[in-house]
């Protein structure tokens, strides 16, 4: 695989109707520059109920312009009621260890006293579609 050199390139990527449960935002880009079929970039994006998940999205390595493929479905659901991530899941970093990838991300729930508590998790072995 090529060394990837950072250069800026502008906006890449603008929500449309191609993925259903993406109705605002793309915020925190996280890539993951080892993906075999180009270059992977997990964000976040709110729901219609204005919940954060992590969506994917893959850019061809030779032209950063050019997106290869959207995933349509979140990359990881929300946690279970009363758990760290039961109101929104926001990408941070991708550790690629050993063969698999580990996908460390923001979790938050609201609270009573405060809009919301933010918490750190990790999904371990982020697949290739």
């Amino acid at each position: 695989m090529k060394p990837f050199k950072w250069e800026k390139h502008g906006l890449i990527y603008c929500l449309d109707d191609q993925v259903s449960w993406a109705k605002g935002y793309t915020q925190m880009p996280t890539v993951d520059a080892m993906c075999d079929r180009g270059i992977d970039i997990f964000f976040s994006s709110r729901d219609q109920l204005n919940r954060s998940l992590i969506g994917r999205l893959t850019l061809d390595r030779d032209n950063l312009k050019r997106i290869v493929d959207v995933q349509q479905s979140p990359v990881l659901e929300l946690g279970d009621l009363g758990t760290f991530d039961d109101c929104g899941v926001m990408p941070s970093s991708l550790v690629n260890f050993e063969g698999r990838k580990y996908l460390y991300y923001i979790g938050w729930n609201v609270r009573n006293t405060v809009p919301y508590h933010n918490s750190v998790g990790c999904k371990p072995s982020i697949n290739p579609r």
